[in-house]
């Protein structure tokens, strides 16, 4: 099953920003929804380097343009 989804750019703080994205169902439109959907898909985030902990850390996001 080939599902449509759409990109969000999501910030992490563990003791420094650090950016990555993640493919979201774009059904998934609530920022409760979208939050939800990031914690529970988590290492489905693609984050540049270096590779940090994120265990417990706060995050924000956005949709990609």
């Amino acid at each position: 099953m080939n599902e449509e989804t759409k990109t969000i750019i999501v910030t992490a703080y563990p003791y420094a920003a650090q950016y990555g994205t993640i493919s979201v169902p774009k059904d998934i439109v609530s920022e409760d929804e979208i939050k939800e959907y990031v914690s529970e898909h988590w290492s489905d985030i693609q984050f540049g380097e270096p590779e940090l902990d994120y265990a417990g850390t706060d995050f924000d996001f956005c949709e990609e343009d």
